[in-house]
């Protein structure tokens, strides 16, 4: 178990976190690091950004379309993408990207990787798909309003 202090304490003084060894378990750790990572990407100044629908585009620099590579963001042959991550995925990625409001894409990252973490119970150690995360911002003194995401971010983007 790892404990993190967070810098303001009107955000939270500490939050606990399954430690790496057991966040490792869960065979979608990093596919669910980065959908964490892009619902921090997709916020600014507390607000989701217009463009979050972009995070979906196959093309985009670190596309969400790279979440079940093996190694983050980095493209992989399909028999090299982790197993049966896609298929759950699937569902949850908007396919009309031209008619998908930020928000439904912002919406559509908690449930995908809420789909990921409910589809293996070694993925239960990591934060809880409900309530679903809102972007964060100066009062919070951080990008997300939960802690526990949060710090799971950012322990997925120091590990990986």
């Amino acid at each position: 178990l790892a404990v993190l202090a967070i810098w303001k304490p009107s955000f939270v003084d500490a939050v606990q976190v399954a430690s790496r060894e057991q966040r490792e378990q869960c065979p979608y750790w990093n596919a669910i690091g980065a959908l964490d990572d892009h619902l921090e990407l997709m916020c600014e100044n507390g607000e989701v950004q217009y463009d979050a629908p972009d995070h979906f585009h196959p093309l985009r620099a670190e596309s969400l379309v790279l979440a079940c590579c093996p190694t983050p963001y980095a493209a992989c042959r399909k028999s090299e993408r982790i197993a049966g991550c896609d298929d759950i995925l699937e569902p949850h990625m908007p396919v009309d990207l031209k008619n998908t409001s930020a928000h439904e894409a912002y919406l559509a990252v908690q449930k995908a990787r809420g789909a990921l973490r409910a589809a293996d119970k070694s993925c239960h150690v990591l934060a809880d798909e409900l309530p679903h995360v809102r972007c964060g911002g100066v009062d919070e003194g951080a990008s997300l309003n939960r802690p526990d995401l949060f710090c799971e971010m950012m322990l997925w983007q120091t590990e990986e």
